[in-house]
């Protein structure tokens, strides 16, 4: 019978210990990771991220797997440096079972950089997938991220 009532319960979407708690935090890393990439500071991204983490990347580019094939991929040596002049995330959900978390939902960006003496202004609109696993500590470590969006536009 307690069993029948546990299955129920989390079916139900009755409180459980933890819960808001997790969603809060769950919340709190895709706030941190906006503030970061709005400050530039690519050491506060990679940061958010477990070591071993994947992006599955848009367009059907293969995944990236770990923090320094990450790093290779959003801050290349041989790019220019780009600016992140605008990002919004609206989360659509949020789910959290004991050390495991996702967050998913719509984002807007705004960027910029400067290619052959001319600055070049991009945006771009898209859907995110977030897996995220709680850390020895408990903080929450991205452990993949997907998006998906069409070719950014030029402005």
């Amino acid at each position: 019978m307690f069993m029948i009532a546990v299955s129920i319960a989390c079916r139900s979407g009755a409180a459980r210990p933890g819960g808001a708690a997790d969603e809060r935090s769950l919340r709190a890393v895709n706030d941190a990771y906006r503030a970061a990439w709005l400050a530039g500071d690519s050491a506060a991204v990679l940061r958010l991220f477990a070591a071993n983490a994947v992006l599955l990347p848009h367009h059907g580019d293969p995944p990236v797997v770990g923090l320094q094939a990450i790093r290779g991929f959003w801050w290349p040596p041989e790019a220019p440096p780009t600016t992140v002049s605008s990002m919004d995330i609206t989360t659509d959900g949020v789910d959290a079972s004991g050390d495991q978390g996702v967050l998913w939902g719509r984002f807007t960006l705004a960027f910029s950089f400067e290619v052959n003496g001319q600055r070049r202004s991009m945006r771009n609109a898209g859907t995110y997938l977030m897996v995220l696993r709680r850390a020895p500590g408990g903080a929450w470590r991205i452990t993949h991220r997907m998006w998906d969006d069409p070719v950014a536009q030029q402005d």
